[in-house]
């Protein structure tokens, strides 16, 4: 059950429980949280639960960029807040994202619209056949009604190739490159500055 609860959280309360003094140069690179230190739980009607998560880290004075993994995927990100417990005047969030695009065949070629893509069959034969060109749509359409309800459908591929259009090629696909802003978890990214090391 809490599983399933676990897919409609969509609030989450960051805590940072306590800092210790660290000295580091003046460069913003990323920096860890520790692992958590205690998860409470409360879950309300209408999908909704509140989920206080508290960890630790070091922050240096200035700017500190600190990535969160293991976010729920339902997760509401306007209702996160993040609270320094033990200098929570000292540490101020400049900014927050919150990355959701997970790394999956739907994703990849969703974000790979425009870029050559190569289908790839393994022939009974033993042979190989391939057939190379540029996507021109995505596996996925989100298609609404006029009663407001959307649905996600799943469309065959198009590719452009020079000799043509092809539709619904089949095989493996191999890209030269995978997209950029694909996660492999749910992150969230705050831009902290601090007034002081701790």
């Amino acid at each position: 059950m809490v599983r399933q609860v676990g897919m409609y959280l969509k609030a989450l309360v960051i805590n940072i429980l306590a800092f210790s003094l660290v000295t580091s140069s003046g460069s913003a690179e990323e920096i860890a949280a520790s692992p958590s230190k205690g998860i409470s739980l409360t879950i309300y009607n209408q999908n909704f639960g509140l989920v206080r998560d508290t960890r630790s880290i070091n922050l240096k004075k200035g700017i500190n960029h600190l990535r969160l993994e293991d976010i729920a995927a339902q997760i509401d990100p306007t209702s996160v807040s993040f609270v320094s417990l033990t200098a929570p005047n000292s540490v101020v969030v400049r900014e927050q994202n919150y990355q959701f695009d997970l790394m999956n065949p739907n994703t990849v070629l969703s974000k790979s619209i425009g870029k050559r893509a190569t289908f790839r069959q393994f022939l009974s034969s033993g042979q190989v056949s391939e057939i190379s060109g540029i996507l021109l749509n995505s596996p996925l359409v989100t298609v609404g009604s006029s009663s407001g309800i959307s649905s996600t459908q799943y469309q065959q591929l198009v590719i452009r190739t020079d000799d043509g259009i092809i539709l619904n090629p089949q095989g493996q696909v191999e890209l030269a490159s995978l997209p950029e802003g694909l996660v492999s978890k749910p992150s969230l990214l705050w831009k902290l500055e601090a007034g002081k090391p701790g």
